[in-house]
């Protein structure tokens, strides 16, 4: 079914969700956070105003309507894993880096500790 049977109001906001759902996985497979907290605000504003395009045709919808409403939510869903998986991956990229500087710090660390029973770098100098 197509969403052509929608009404253009509707056809508009749905558009909107899948342009920003795209703008998001293309966020989440590259490095920027802050493109991806950008794509993430746009992509939840076009949830956000899909509701009252809803709310305001729920009662002239006709069956094949309700159909294809449905069939889009699913893409949607869809989408929207996709999304998921990206973000997925850029946070445990993100993990992966962290644990890594940790252990370089760690090791930086006790490279620099004095050895036992020293007293440790001279301050006084």
């Amino acid at each position: 079914m197509s969403v052509d049977v929608l009404p253009r109001p509707l056809i508009d906001a749905l558009a909107r969700i899948r342009a920003a759902t795209t703008e998001l996985i293309a966020a989440a497979k590259g490095e920027d956070p802050n493109a991806l907290a950008d794509a993430v605000d746009r992509r939840s504003c076009a949830i956000r105003e899909l509701e009252p395009v809803l709310v305001g045709l729920r009662g002239d919808l006709t069956p094949p309507q309700r159909r294809a409403i449905e069939e889009e939510a699913d893409a949607l869903l869809r989408q929207g894993r996709d999304a998921e998986t990206g973000i997925r991956s850029m946070l445990d990229t993100t993990r992966d880096a962290m644990q890594s500087f940790g252990k370089g710090a760690e090791a930086i660390r006790r490279y620099a500790a004095p050895p036992s029973g020293a007293r440790g770098l001279d301050q006084s100098a």
